[in-house]
């Protein structure tokens, strides 16, 4: 996923340019994005580290892929993305 940092840098990039223009919009952004972070983080914490299956790394990617699509839109993701996906993805995996 190294080729994937660059854009998630950018990514970060024109949050920060974009966060002046309307805080608002950004907080309200990250009420979407930070339960379902939350939510993984702590099924994650709960987990032996040979339990972390490729599946569960998945969705954390898909967590990264999220923050694009609600933050850097035209940056694009690589598939669809949408807080209902990452919802279904986590609750397969008994999060």
């Amino acid at each position: 996923r190294l080729h994937d940092v660059l854009r998630y840098v950018r990514g970060i990039e024109r949050r920060l340019t974009k966060l002046p223009d309307d805080p608002g919009r950004d907080q309200q952004r990250m009420r979407t994005v930070a339960p379902l972070e939350r939510r993984y983080a702590t099924f994650v914490k709960r987990l032996d580290p040979g339990a972390i299956t490729p599946e569960i790394i998945e969705v954390g990617w898909m967590l990264e892929e999220l923050r694009i699509s609600e933050f850097a839109q035209t940056l694009g993701t690589p598939k669809p993305v949408s807080p209902p996906r990452v919802v279904r993805a986590l609750s397969a995996l008994g999060a």
